[in-house]
């Protein structure tokens, strides 16, 4: 999938919630929730996204002409956000990524 296929798509379940503010942070942490927990030999100060009021380690790689993350949040809303993230630019080429614009910014 594109990543503007997969923002509509995200987009579109959102909607269903309605504007639902109870049902949308139930959402987003539940979808955190089936975000994997990386390995402890990740959560290193180096692995720290910088400006979060939350713990986020985050890392990537790249195989294949693709980019591949992984994160994990001590706190369930952030993580649910940041498995948002990773089911859009996980996967993708880095060129693709970088010239994105996303739901999150422009």
């Amino acid at each position: 999938m594109t990543i503007t296929q997969i923002q509509d798509e995200i987009i579109n379940e959102f909607s269903l919630l309605d504007g639902d503010m109870e049902m949308t942070v139930f959402y987003i942490m539940e979808l955190g929730q089936k975000l994997p927990e990386i390995k402890q030999s990740e959560r290193t100060e180096d692995n720290i996204v910088k400006g979060c009021q939350s713990k986020v380690w985050m890392v990537a790689r790249l195989e294949n002409d693709r980019v591949y993350f992984e994160a994990d949040s001590n706190t369930a809303i952030t993580k649910g956000l940041v498995s948002l993230l990773i089911r859009i630019f996980n996967g993708q080429n880095p060129d693709e990524n970088l010239k994105c614009k996303s739901l999150f910014y422009e």
